[in-house]
C-alpha cells in the first residue's frame, strides 16, 4: 500500500485503491479515515504505509502476529527518522503500548533510540451518548470524576489530559463525536 499512499501523497492518483481498502478492512466507518487522507494530502503531508501487508500476518499465534506487526512498524518509522523526518504515526493504542509483548515504542526506544510521545484518542464513536463516553475508564473506579464530567457535559468538548495515565499514554485526546457527510 506505501506505493500507493506515497503517489495519492503526491498525485491524488490511487485514491480510489485506497478507498476500496479502507471500505473492506475498517468497514465500520471508513468516511473518517478517508477526510483524514484527504486532508492529510491538501497540507501537503507525505503518507506511509507502515503496518504489514496482511497477507504477510503470521498464520498463528495473536501474541507473535501481534510482536511482528510492531517489529514492522517500528521499522518502518525508524527508516523515515533516519532520513530527517518528523513522524506522525497513527495507530491503535494496542500497538503504541505493550498490550501483548513489545509495543512500537518499546521498539523504536530499545532497537532506535528514539524517543516517542503517545496521544491516546478518545470521544468520537466511544461517546456517542452521555453515559458511555466516561463508563469504561471511570464508572467504576472513579464515579467523582464521572460525575465531574456529565455535569460538564464533556462528551461535547475538545480536551486533553497531559501526564501518564489511560495505556500509558503521554497525553490523552478529547475529540467529540462530528457527524460528517461521507468523504467520497
Amino acid at each position: 500500500m506505501t506505493p500507493i499512499l506515497q503517489s495519492y501523497s503526491r498525485s491524488g492518483e490511487g485514491a480510489e485503491l485506497i478507498y476500496a481498502h479502507l471500505h473492506q478492512y475498517f468497514p465500520q466507518n471508513p468516511d473518517y479515515y478517508i477526510a483524514l487522507l484527504q486532508s492529510s494530502r491538501e497540507m501537503g503531508v507525505e503518507l506511509v504505509g507502515i503496518d504489514m501487508e496482511y497477507r504477510r500476518f503470521i498464520q498463528g499465534q495473536l501474541e507473535d502476529e501481534h510482536v511482528e506487526r510492531n517489529r514492522h512498524m517500528s521499522e518502518a518509522i525508524a527508516v523515515q527518522v533516519a532520513q530527517g523526518k518528523r513522524v506522525v504515526a497513527l495507530m491503535a493504542v494496542a500497538h503504541s503500548t505493550a498490550f501483548l509483548g513489545k509495543s512500537v515504542t518499546d521498539y523504536l526506544k530499545d532497537q532506535h533510540s528514539i524517543l516517542t510521545v503517545s496521544v491516546t484518542l478518545t470521544g468520537g464513536m466511544d461517546c456517542f451518548e452521555q453515559q458511555s463516553c466516561f463508563a469504561q475508564t471511570t464508572r467504576a473506579s472513579r464515579p467523582d470524576v464521572l460525575r465531574a464530567a456529565q455535569s460538564s457535559q464533556l462528551w461535547k468538548k475538545r480536551f486533553f489530559v497531559k501526564g501518564k495515565s489511560v495505556n500509558s499514554a503521554d497525553f490523552v485526546l478529547h475529540l467529540p463525536q462530528v457527524p460528517m457527510a461521507s468523504a467520497q
